[in-house]
């Protein structure tokens, strides 16, 4: 194999390394942002915490009225989906072990991000009450943000995993023949059915097996 050969397919083999890596922390970034707000939000919605997470946050970012919540949702998306961009390749890097085991430091970056940064700010900055970890904002706050931190790590670490495993790219070889000989022989049935002249399970009735020639045969 000549070098340009070699060069070619060690460049083709770069760009799928890092379309898998870009593919990896957009889908799992914007699933895990996604997650940390349904999270949030079914926290405030049942009365767990008084803390509004997109709305304080639309409202850090000084929008009025309506775009409030629109705004605070996006940057909520964007902003989620940055964090894994920036933690999870890092992770997956430094930290041995499964999937979960690397996606803890993101969860615990979340969550001190939320607790020393976002939730004080918005004490001046929002109708929403805040407070170092929530403090002010009800006892609930602290383990619906904990939960929100755990959920957006383990979506946005699993889906990166996925994402960025060349397995999970590679052609797959389904045989149904094959699958349905295995389903088979695992419910026992293989020993009930006749054989074809090839040795595989026959799903012909007996009526409808003949001569050769394909007719029935006779009494």
């Amino acid at each position: 194999m000549s070098q340009a050969t070699l060069d070619q397919r060690s460049g083709f083999d770069t760009a799928r390394t890092v379309g898998r890596e870009i593919v990896g922390v957009l889908a799992g970034g914007f699933l895990a942002a996604a997650t940390w707000m349904i999270v949030a939000n079914e926290g405030f919605s049942r009365g767990w915490s008084e803390q509004n997470f997109p709305e304080a946050l639309g409202e850090i970012r000084g929008a009025e009225l309506t775009d409030i919540p629109r705004l605070g949702l996006w940057t909520g998306l964007v902003a989620g989906t940055a964090l894994c961009a920036v933690v999870l390749p890092l992770a997956f890097r430094v930290v041995p072990g499964p999937w979960y085991a690397r996606g803890l430091p993101l969860a615990v970056v979340a969550f001190l991000l939320w607790g020393l940064w976002f939730s004080p700010a918005i004490d001046a900055e929002s109708s929403f009450p805040g407070g170092v970890f929530g403090s002010e904002a009800g006892r609930g706050t602290l383990i619906t943000f904990g939960l929100a931190a755990l959920a957006y790590a383990a979506i946005g670490a699993r889906v990166y995993s996925v994402a960025t495993s060349l397995d999970f790219w590679n052609p797959k070889h389904n045989d149904l023949r094959e699958q349905g000989a295995q389903m088979i022989e695992g419910l026992g049935l293989d020993d009930e059915l006749p054989l074809d002249q090839g040795g595989e399970a026959s799903l012909e009735l007996p009526e409808e097996r003949g001569s050769e020639g394909g007719k029935a045969a006779k009494p």
